[in-house]
């Protein structure tokens, strides 16, 4: 135990599903449509939604007509070394721009989410 808690960042609060858990109900932690994060992300299924979240940041960069995607993307990449450290296992499949993109258009869709503009309707174009 005191081994494992030395590999482990002390600022990693993001863990991955133990497996003998994922396991148990894979379907449960399986993602249907959306992916939050870096561990899921890239999945086929969940690239229609990876398409709609770069569509939230045109909406936010609508709503702040000072600020560019290049803006956004230079403040996030500030940020890239301090967020890798909150995941347990390294995230190491995407590069840095990959990632910081990912931390962009998540927080957009989230975002956007929680104001309630989030709208399902694409959902049945898609299907």
């Amino acid at each position: 135990m005191e081994e494992t808690k030395a590999l482990v960042d002390e600022a990693a609060c993001t863990f991955r599903v133990h497996e003998g858990l994922r396991n148990a109900n894979e379907k449960a932690y399986t993602p249907i449509l959306i992916s939050i994060g870096p561990y899921h992300r890239g999945q086929p299924k969940l690239l229609a939604m990876e398409k709609r979240k770069e569509h939230y940041l045109e909406l936010l960069l609508q709503h702040n007509n000072n600020l560019h995607r290049e803006d956004y993307l230079d403040s996030m990449k500030k940020l890239e070394g301090k967020a890798r450290k909150y995941y347990a296992v390294p995230v190491d499949h995407l590069d840095s721009d990959e990632f910081v993109k990912m931390m962009l258009y998540d927080a957009c869709f989230v975002i956007e989410f929680l104001l309630g503009r989030f709208e399902f309707d694409f959902v049945k174009d898609e299907h």
